[in-house]
C-alpha cells in the first residue's frame, strides 16, 4: 500500500488529524477533573518525541490504517539500576509493525517477538499495547481497511510500473514471432537468432528494420488503449478515499471545489 501514493496521502491526512485531535485532548483523573498539564501521560509522549523522533499518535495511525494493527511498547525507567524489580512508567514507543512477531498458543498472545536492528526482543504481553481493526479471517491480527480498494490501488502501481518500463527500455510490446510449421531451428540457428535480437536491442535501434535469420511468421496483436501517462479513474480515488474516510478533496487538490473546500475540511474534522 505504501507505493501507492493516493493511499499515502490519504494515511497522512487521516493520521495528521487524528494526531492534531489527541494532542488536544485533556487528561482526567479518577474523580473526572483535569491533570494540570496532562500530568505524566504529557511527559510521556514528550519524552517518546525526544528519544525516538516520533509523534505517537500520528505513527499509531498510520500503523493502523496500513497494517490494520499496530504495536506500543510501554517503555519503563528504573530508578535503582542495581534493582530490575523496580520499575516506574517511562515513555511509550510505537514499534515497526513489520518486526513485531506475535507468539500466539492456545488461541491467545502470550508474548511478542521484535527485531530490533541486530538483535531480538522478547516483549511480555503485558508490555506491549496492540491495536486491532476488525478481521473476519484471523480473530488475533488486524485487516488494513485498504484490503477493500486492493483493485483500484493494484492499477494505480501497475500504471507506475508500466510507465517507469516505457521510459527505461524506450520500447513495448508489438509484435510476437512464431517458427513457421515444420520447421525445427537447430543450435547454430538459435544463436544466430539470439545474437540478431540482442544486437536490435536499445532506444538507438528504435524504428530500424531487424532481420530474423528463420522462417517465421510476425504476428502484431491488437493492444488495448492504454495511456502510460493516465491516473487513476475518478472512481477509483474515491473507491481508496472512501476506504481511508478521507474527503477526495483533501487528497486530490485538482478535484476541491472553492465553495465546497470549507464544508469538505469541516466535515472531515468533526
Amino acid at each position: 500500500y505504501a507505493a501507492c501514493e493516493w493511499v499515502m496521502r490519504c494515511v497522512n491526512v487521516r493520521a495528521g488529524k487524528v494526531s492534531d485531535l489527541l494532542n488536544q485532548c485533556d487528561l482526567l483523573d479518577p474523580r473526572g477533573k483535569v491533570v494540570p498539564n496532562g500530568g505524566e501521560w504529557r511527559e510521556a509522549l514528550d519524552e517518546s518525541y525526544q528519544l525516538y523522533d516520533v509523534d505517537v499518535w500520528k505513527a499509531w495511525s498510520r500503523s493502523v490504517m496500513l497494517w490494520g494493527e499496530a504495536f506500543v511498547e510501554k517503555v519503563y525507567r528504573y530508578p535503582n539500576t542495581a534493582r530490575r524489580d523496580i520499575r516506574l512508567p517511562g515513555t511509550l514507543r510505537v514499534l515497526n509493525t513489520l518486526a513485531v512477531n506475535p507468539q500466539i498458543y492456545a488461541g491467545r498472545i502470550h508474548w511478542y517477538q521484535y527485531n530490533d536492528g541486530q538483535r531480538t526482543l522478547q516483549l511480555p504481553a503485558d508490555d506491549v499495547i496492540m491495536t486491532k481493526l476488525f478481521n473476519p479471517f484471523d480473530d488475533l491480527r488486524g485487516m488494513s481497511l485498504f484490503v477493500a480498494a486492493l483493485e483500484s490501488i493494484n492499477t494505480d502501481q501497475y500504471i507506475v510500473a508500466y510507465t517507469k518500463s516505457l521510459f527505461k527500455n524506450n520500447t513495448q510490446f508489438g509484435a510476437t514471432f512464431t517458427f513457421k510449421e515444420g520447421y525445427q531451428p537447430s543450435p547454430t540457428d538459435w544463436e544466430r537468432i539470439k545474437k540478431q535480437i540482442e544486437e536490435a536491442r536499445g532506444p538507438n535501434n528504435a524504428f530500424r528494420n531487424a532481420f530474423i535469420p528463420a522462417p517465421v511468421d510476425v504476428t502484431q496483436p491488437e493492444l488495448p488503449n492504454v495511456d502510460p501517462y493516465d491516473v487513476l479513474q475518478e472512481w477509483q480515488k474515491r473507491r481508496i478515499c472512501a476506504t481511508a474516510g478521507v474527503p477526495v478533496a483533501l487528497v486530490d487538490f485538482g478535484d476541491a471545489r472553492f465553495q465546497l473546500g470549507d464544508e469538505q475540511r469541516k466535515g472531515f474534522y468533526e
